[in-house]
């Protein structure tokens, strides 16, 4: 489980269910989706590096 810190896209992935809801309580963090992480990646790996011209 991973959660994203709203104002600058920091990923945190607690090892202890503690803190995995001390998080879910914190309105400052959203939790990621596996898919929804894929398709963030996948829009900044193509804007790093696509380098054609």
């Amino acid at each position: 489980m991973k959660f994203r810190r709203k104002h600058d896209n920091v990923i945190l992935e607690p090892r202890s269910e503690i803190v995995v809801e001390q998080l879910r309580k914190n309105p400052e963090y959203e939790e990621v989706k596996e898919d929804q992480e894929k398709a963030d990646a996948s829009k900044t790996g193509k804007a790093k590096g696509d380098k054609s011209k």
